[in-house]
């Protein structure tokens, strides 16, 4: 039995620090973690939820949240909007969400206020446009410079085409141009060569 190389070991342990350090540097400072947060669902058929924390239980609900603030959701299609809530207006970091469904497409609206709002008030502030995604898992946007006590994510995610619902197209060429000398009547109807042979 062959031993690994000193080599092998090292590239083995540096790539394992790597990956210790990525874990460690998503989880510092996120915008929700210990800071009393909580989160509520809105999910595309309009039913509102509390986002359970994975203390609470295997309970049914769209969403969970983790103790660091990551928010885990299996995105469907529609609209899927969350709406955190902090004890007081602070200065925000970064926000984490982990997307269960990988196949999602759409858009996701982030926007900020002081004050208590229904989710379709005109009255929130849009921060950063429009971001688009697909087949995204894990979202690390970060929201430096911001501060806010309600922070609203909305998901839109688009129906799913299917094959059978592309437009067919054409997958015969068209006939060549007759070149000089060329039959121009092959391929058409006898009723056509006659035509064409009197020109």
């Amino acid at each position: 039995m062959r031993c690994p190389s000193s080599t092998s070991r090292f590239k083995a342990a540096l790539r394992s620090c790597l990956e210790i350090l990525l874990l460690v540097d998503l989880a510092v400072q996120p915008v929700f973690g210990n800071t009393g947060a909580v989160a509520e669902c809105i999910t595309p058929d309009g039913r509102i939820s509390p986002v359970s924390t994975v203390a609470a239980g295997p309970a049914v609900r769209p969403a969970m949240i983790m103790d660091d603030g990551t928010i885990i959701c299996p995105l469907q299609e529609g609209e899927t909007t969350f709406i955190i809530t902090l004890p007081k207006p602070r200065p925000l970091d970064r926000f984490i969400f982990v997307n269960q469904n990988s196949m999602a497409c759409g858009e996701l609206n982030i926007a900020v206020s002081n004050d208590r709002l229904a989710s379709d008030s005109p009255k929130w502030t849009a921060v950063d446009g429009i971001v688009p995604f697909a087949h995204k898992r894990l979202f690390n946007l970060s929201l430096l410079g911001v501060e806010a006590k309600y922070v609203k994510l909305s998901f839109h995610v688009e129906r799913a085409r299917r094959i059978s619902e592309v437009p067919a197209q054409a997958t015969e060429p068209p006939p060549p141009a007759a070149g000089p000398g060329e039959d121009r009547s092959a391929g058409l109807p006898p009723s056509s060569r006659s035509a064409v042979a009197l020109r």
